[in-house]
């Protein structure tokens, strides 16, 4: 361990703070919408960086599932404990005010004692070194899982406590100019992203009279999708292609993953092809295809057509006139569209020269969005890694000056613990 500035003490976690397990329930006793009588709970999805979002991606269960405790507060700090994603494990938020709501069992809360800061303990925690550390402990074959004891045996540095609200005072004056900051990129972004949308309307919008060459049509009258999946081998060396691959909203591949970790049915995938995420159509995931590949059972693939060029119908599905058809028309609790109905909807073809000039200049007006963007995505970064910068010069001892008059942590620990009930002596058996 690092060498702490005067008056400040390691502590673990069970020293300073006692942790809330999350709520357990079967699967048939949760609910997508609120009822009488039930209670929301958060899930990892309800983290965001450094704090909670509790609009949505909610579930709902009894409220007699929920223990009193398990109820989240205002200053807990909510955590993702377990996922098959190990960039999720250790993600760890503020809860900023009291919430009639529980998180799930995947998830824990860790409430700090009376005599500790409760936002300097929440910091503490979504630093840079614990996140790495809890990370480490986590990482397993399947499923990436923090123990009850990886969070009680983590080590904090405790300063006194009257520093320690000094601390947290020039944390939040600093992060407060740093949200603002953030809230305006992310505006921008926001903006960038319609603009996007208006040059796709622009381009595919049918209230006009069709020039010549060109033709109404329907989907189905020019492509057909391919047919059959195939289960890969546990040595298939073919990249695979999850919807969770794809991004939202941009026609772009994020990265791809390998066939031999997907042992269930897929669709096959070659160099042309157009690959549709059928699945909750709302996020607006299609892209153009570069190679031999396997792909997710729930993508809709449409191989190349000698009258749609296939970066035409990739930009096609991703206008916002097409993503309203699909979701208007998707069924099921998980909402999927379906061939039957997408092959319905009807366009404007134009010839393939005309197509290929179309294309041309959407993407370079998409070139100049995507510069920008660029900039944007790197001052968000840069944001982040201050943050973090922030976070370390604070649990250094560097952020604010210390005060010797302070009382040490050292007393402030032995007033906790003397505070706290002592633990039954366990009982021995007397020998015969």
């Amino acid at each position: 361990m690092n060498d702490l500035p005067p008056g400040w003490a390691w502590a673990e976690v069970i020293d300073i703070a006692k942790l809330i397990r999350g709520v357990t329930f079967k699967k048939q006793d949760a609910v997508q919408k609120g009822e009488p009588g039930y209670v929301p709970i958060a899930r990892a999805g309800n983290l965001e960086p450094g704090r909670t979002k509790f609009d949505d991606n909610l579930i709902f269960v009894s409220r007699n599932l929920v223990k009193k405790d398990q109820f989240l507060r205002a200053g807990d700090v909510l955590i993702a404990t377990s996922s098959g994603s190990l960039s999720v494990v250790g993600k760890s938020a503020i809860v900023s005010k009291n919430w009639e709501g529980g998180h799930g069992a995947f998830m824990a809360v860790i409430r700090a004692l009376p005599d500790i800061n409760i936002a300097y303990l929440g910091y503490y925690l979504q630093s840079r070194v614990v996140r790495k550390k809890w990370q480490e402990l986590a990482a397993g074959t399947n499923i990436n899982n923090l123990k009850k004891n990886d969070l009680l045996s983590t080590v904090v540095p405790i300063a006194p406590l009257a520093e320690q609200e000094r601390i947290v005072e020039r944390i939040e004056e600093i992060f407060s100019r740093l949200d603002a900051i953030e809230t305006s990129l992310k505006s921008l972004s926001d903006r960038l992203g319609l603009l996007r949308s208006a040059i796709l309307a622009d381009a595919f919008h049918t209230n006009r009279d069709l020039p010549p060459g060109w033709k109404r049509s329907a989907l189905e009258k020019i492509v057909t999708p391919r047919k059959g999946k195939v289960i890969s081998d546990y040595d298939d060396l073919r990249p695979y292609l999850s919807l969770n691959n794809i991004q939202s909203n941009t026609c772009n591949i994020l990265n791809w993953e390998h066939s031999s970790d997907y042992r269930s049915q897929s669709s096959r995938l070659f160099p042309g092809d157009v690959a549709y995420a059928r699945l909750r159509p709302y996020l607006n995931k299609v892209v153009n295809i570069d190679r031999e590949s396997l792909g997710s059972a729930e993508l809709i693939v449409l191989p190349r057509s000698e009258s749609l060029l296939p970066r035409f119908l990739t930009l096609l599905l991703s206008n916002q006139s097409f993503v309203e058809y699909a979701t208007a028309n998707s069924t099921g609790d998980r909402p999927r569209l379906k061939w039957q109905t997408m092959k319905q909807y009807k366009f404007d073809l134009p010839p393939i020269e005309h197509q290929s000039h179309i294309v041309e200049l959407i993407e370079s007006n998409f070139s100049l969005i995507h510069v920008i963007e660029e900039s944007i995505n790197h001052g968000l970064d840069r944001i982040a890694d201050l943050r973090q910068s922030v976070l370390a010069e604070a649990f250094s001892g560097r952020l604010v000056p210390q005060d010797p008059d302070d009382e040490p942590a050292s007393v402030l620990l032995e007033r906790i613990a003397a505070s706290r009930p002592a633990k039954p002596k366990s009982r021995r058996k007397a020998r015969s």
